[in-house]
């Protein structure tokens, strides 16, 4: 997993201990603003599949339990897990 904040540029984003992550340029953030239909100023939480498809979109935070469950459902996920040596 990778998290990507898109966040408008005199936002302040302080980075997940635990999580890696990358900041990307103010053209990139609006170019994904774009193309996923959030007006510049508000909230969304997106989850993407490996497949680049929406699994989940919400305007409120959402628990990293519920994350993990979502993460977990998914078929890559499921088929990784059965793997000797998985995470």
């Amino acid at each position: 997993m990778l998290l990507i904040p898109v966040v408008e540029p005199e936002a302040r984003f302080e980075p997940p201990l635990d999580a890696p992550y990358v900041l990307l340029s103010a053209a990139e953030n609006a170019a994904l603003r774009k193309h996923y239909s959030i007006a510049p100023g508000t909230f969304r939480v997106l989850l993407l599949g490996e497949d680049g498809g929406v699994k989940l979109r919400s305007s409120e935070p959402v628990s990293v339990d519920r994350l993990n469950s979502l993460i977990d459902s998914m078929p890559g996920r499921r088929l990784e897990m059965q793997r000797p040596h998985s995470n």
